[in-house]
């Protein structure tokens, strides 16, 4: 869900992100999240900082 959230990456769906990541019963692998998203558009895109920038606010 995180993966495809991140893909539309409306300000709507960063919120959605941080909310899930927030919720301690929530298990992800941001580690494969975050390769998954290098994957499909490049260590640049500014999907990857944002999505650094969420895990470090709620996880890290």
């Amino acid at each position: 869900m995180a993966i495809f959230k991140m893909m539309f990456f409306r300000p709507q769906d960063l919120v959605d992100v941080e909310n899930m990541l927030k919720t301690p019963s929530t298990e992800i692998d941001l580690n494969l999240v975050r390769e998954q998203l290098v994957d499909i558009f490049g260590q640049r895109d500014p999907r990857i900082s944002n999505w650094d920038e969420i895990v470090s606010r709620t996880r890290g």
